[in-house]
This record gives C-alpha cells, structure tokens and sequence, in this order.
C-alpha cells in the first residue's frame, strides 16, 4: 500500500474515532444528567426510542442512497485518472472495488447525515407507551389517539422523506455531472437514455410523496 492511501486511511480512523468518541461522551454526559435528577427512566425511554427512531432512518437513508449511487455508478463502465510518472502523464483506470467501497462509504454518510437531526423521541414514545383515548373522533372514526399520538410523528417522517429524496436527487444529479451522461454542449443540455430513466424514477418517488401528503391533509 502506498504512503499516500496509508495518510487517507489513517485519517479517515482518526476522524471515525474523534466522531465516535464524541457521541459516547454525549450519551454519557446526558446519563448523569438523568441520573442527577433521579430521572434515569425517562434517561432509558430516550435512549431507547433516539435509538430505534435514528435506527430506522439511518436504515431507510443508507439503503435508498446506495440504491441510487449504485445505478450513477453502473453507468460508468470505467474511471480513469491521470498519474504523472517522471516527465510521463499517463491514464491508470481505477479499480471497480474501489468504486464500490466509495458507493458504500458515501451511502453511509449520508444516511448518518439524514439521521442525525432526526431527534422527536417523545413523538415514539407517545406512539409506543401511549394509552388509547376509547373516543373516536366524528368524522373518520379514528381513535383520538391518532390524531395525538401518530399523525404528529407521521408527518414529520414525511418531511424528512422529502428532504431525503431532494439531498439524494442533488446528490445524483451532480455525480451525473462528473460523467459524459449530463454534459452541457453546444447551448444545450445533453441527457443520455439511462439518466432520464434514473430521473424518472426519482419523480415517481416524489409522486408517492405526494400522494401520502395528501393522505396527511
């Protein structure tokens, strides 16, 4: 392994370390805070439900943002970068295991990245520990605990799905924009076959998004 993959390696551990080190010591801070109070149940019911509401969207995140890099990434057959030897510049084509490894490096930082601010705890633990209210509303025959307890979180999980879908629309379309598929060429926008479909698919997404807002109203 050369000088320079041994530097990216190691910093990329240092930087891995320093982010892990920091969450543990938040978690730990925030326990003895709790335990303080004489609140460590309520500390237990955070913790629990920050883990299964960050859990399911880094999931949800990290699988959608692979699915769709990985098809950015099957439309390059290959990359080749320019390495200079002596007084040479020649072309060395990188290795398709090194695509891959960057597809799912860059998956999952952006799922931990949609992730993170995802922090409504008491809207999970309303919907898990919360009693049913035995009164239904007059119009839908719901249970008032619906309207309490499930339409507040299920609204913020669709505005988090749209800010998904757009931070992965963005994404796609400016790693397009390092290949030959989106190119701008003689005063026009060249768009090959397989991008437009990717790009479909993407506004079908926002279709279904839109159709579950209208659920929502």
């Amino acid at each position: 392994m050369s000088r320079r993959r041994w530097i990216i390696g190691g910093a990329i551990f240092v930087a891995t370390f320093l982010l892990l080190g920091r969450v543990v010591a938040g978690w730990y801070v925030d326990y003895l805070w709790y335990d303080a109070l004489g609140a460590l149940a309520v500390w237990r019911a955070r913790a629990g439900d920050l883990l299964i509401l960050r859990g399911a969207t880094f999931s949800v995140a990290t699988l959608f943002v692979f699915c769709n890099v990985y098809a950015v990434r099957n439309s390059v057959v290959s990359l080749v970068l320019p390495r200079r030897v002596g007084n040479l510049e020649i072309g060395e084509e990188v290795p398709g295991r090194y695509l891959n490894a960057v597809v799912v490096a860059l998956s999952i930082a952006m799922g931990l990245l949609l992730s993170l601010p995802h922090g409504d705890w008491a809207s999970v633990d309303l919907v898990r520990q919360g009693e049913a209210f035995r009164e239904s509303d007059p119009y839908f025959q719901f249970d008032l605990a619906f309207w309490v307890y499930w339409l507040p979180l299920e609204v913020e999980l669709h505005l988090w799905s749209l800010v998904t879908l757009l931070a992965v629309t963005l994404l796609v379309v400016a790693l397009y924009a390092l290949t030959p598929s989106l190119r701008w060429e003689g005063g026009r926008l060249r768009i090959t076959s397989y991008v437009r479909r990717h790009l479909f698919a993407l506004g079908t997404t926002l279709l279904l998004l839109l159709a579950w807002s209208y659920r929502l109203d």
